[in-house]
């Protein structure tokens, strides 16, 4: 069985499969996985030109981001209540 950080290279030319379907399989094991070389593959994908990918990409990065700081979510959902104007 491979360790999860030892799949991340094979999941990385999964990310620009053609089938959107291959791609959140990789995106979402990525999120699952976490850890710097993770993230750094996520966060290339911000700039996909297919706004329901980027949306997947932001949830895999804040579930990286949760698992390395659980706090860091309360934190984010504070100031966009904030930049909405809610309370």
């Amino acid at each position: 069985m491979i360790a999860e950080e030892e799949s991340i290279p094979y999941l990385l030319p999964i990310l620009q499969d053609e089938d959107s379907e291959v791609q959140t399989v990789a995106i979402a094991s990525l999120g699952e996985i976490g850890g710097g070389a993770a993230k750094e593959a996520l966060e290339g994908l911000l700039a996909d030109v297919e706004p329901a990918i980027r949306e997947l990409v932001q949830a895999a990065l804040a579930e990286v981001d949760f698992a390395e700081d659980p706090l860091s979510l309360s934190v984010r959902e504070e100031e966009d209540d904030a930049e909405s104007g809610e309370a």
